[in-house]
């Protein structure tokens, strides 16, 4: 396969320019991550372990879950996780039905800390709000194909989108969510579902 990253390439191959472009959004998605860590003086990391508590249910708020979410090891989630206790960031809860594990729960300083944190999406998404809705509606599902390809092929896991989920009927370009009784457009599915029950294989 001839390179995407080739000027020359990219000239005749719009695969290559979509590679190419995919690639700048995630540099910039990095650099606004990293420049808020600096700012707060957490690791890019830690902000996304942050955000995640704050916006997910408690059964998914542990170490190997997290882990499995981030792409990272367990030990090494556990050390940002310490850090984050010891600036009273975030807090263990006693699991009560297995011991061997803890679940992680914002605390109070979190929760201030994280209403300036998310806010370093906001370039990005200035410039999204500039797209017409028909454009971005196109945009999303591109993204979305492109995104259950790569979890089919194992490259990216994603855990709760709905091209995972046991409740999604698929016929043709159709969708039907049988959980909450409703046909979906392309536009109504989710990448990230709290009622997501995952395909058993």
């Amino acid at each position: 396969m001839k390179s995407p990253f080739n000027p020359e390439i990219q000239n005749k191959n719009i695969d290559a320019k979509i590679i190419a472009a995919l690639e700048r959004i995630s540099e910039v998605f990095r650099v606004l991550l990293w420049e808020k860590s600096k700012r707060v003086k957490l690791s890019p990391i830690q902000i996304q372990i942050l955000i995640f508590l704050k916006y997910h249910h408690l059964k998914y708020c542990t170490v190997n879950s997290l882990a499995e979410e981030f792409n990272m090891t367990a030990p090494t989630i556990s050390d940002a996780v310490k850090i984050m206790v010891n600036k009273n960031l975030i807090k263990k809860i006693k699991n009560s039905k297995d011991k061997r594990f803890q679940f992680l729960k914002i605390t109070a300083r979190g929760e201030r800390l994280i209403n300036n944190i998310y806010l370093f999406v906001e370039p990005l998404l200035f410039s999204i709000q500039k797209i017409n809705i028909k454009e971005k509606e196109s945009l999303l599902s591109s993204l979305l194909q492109i995104i259950a390809d790569l979890n089919a092929r194992e490259i990216l896991i994603t855990r709760r989108m709905c091209f995972t989920c046991t409740f999604l009927n698929k016929n043709n370009n159709e969708f039907y969510c049988n959980l909450l009784e409703i046909k979906l457009n392309p536009v109504d599915l989710r990448i990230d579902c709290p009622e997501h029950q995952p395909v058993s294989k």
